[in-house]
């Protein structure tokens, strides 16, 4: 065991400090854009019923997980950008 001077302090977080982290990630991230991205993947899917009376759900869900992630991934690069950019 390290002595105690060496061993690491782990900050406890208040249960506010806990909500606003939240909140910051939930701003960040932006949930309501996120139909931009899987709506258009719905309406495919739907097309494809339409055509082919089947649709491939494991291909249509990955679809949808994938533009969830873009629109994630774009939400949070534009806003390290304008951080490091003012």
């Amino acid at each position: 065991s390290m002595p105690a001077e060496q061993q690491p302090v782990t900050p406890i977080m208040t249960v506010e400090e806990q909500a606003r982290r939240k909140r910051l990630w939930m701003a960040a991230l932006k949930p309501p854009m996120y139909s931009v991205g899987f709506i258009p993947v719905l309406v495919a899917g739907a097309a494809v019923f339409f055509q082919q009376g089947v649709v491939p759900v494991k291909h249509l869900l990955g679809f949808v997980l994938a533009a969830i992630l873009v629109i994630a991934w774009l939400n949070l690069s534009n806003d390290a950008f304008d951080a490091q950019t003012g």
